[in-house]
């Protein structure tokens, strides 16, 4: 049986025109699903304490992955206040998988960790504890790299 694979991305939800941005996690989502790995897809979302903002790009991230039939794969991770660089803080789980069915799932899984996207939550000690890592694939800045 193929090791479950935990996708993470932080860059995509805060994007809600979609674009290129959309299409680097969907391809490995969808990739490895075919061949038969159980594959998820995890984004995280900051707007610096703006309600507003949040709730525009959880909406338009809902209907894209709804929009393109990947939903039942997807959970989205958003956190309220502060940004991507500042420590975690409290987590609201407003799609996919609640917080202890992301936990157990990723007990076991790889985590690919799109852009270095996962670079600021401590993983494995606030939410997420993936016991094996891809390492970073940075396919943003200079190419895809694992």
């Amino acid at each position: 049986m193929a090791v479950p694979v935990v996708v993470g991305s932080a860059f995509v939800a805060q994007y809600p025109s979609g674009g290129g941005n959309f299409w680097v996690p969907v391809q490995y989502l969808l990739g490895l699903r075919e061949i038969g790995v159980d594959a998820r897809w995890l984004e995280l979302l900051w707007t610096g304490g703006d309600v507003e903002l949040a709730r525009g790009f959880i909406d338009a991230f809902r209907r894209s992955v709804e929009r393109l039939g990947v939903a039942e794969w997807v959970t989205l991770v958003y956190f309220p206040a502060g940004t991507r660089d500042d420590p975690p803080g409290r987590a609201e789980h407003v799609m996919g998988l609640s917080a202890a069915e992301l936990r157990a799932r990723a007990r076991d899984a790889l985590l690919l960790n799109a852009g270095t996207a996962q670079r600021s939550v401590p993983i494995g000690t606030v939410w997420l504890n993936c016991n094996r890592r891809a390492g970073n694939a940075d396919v943003g800045r200079s190419g895809a790299r694992l």
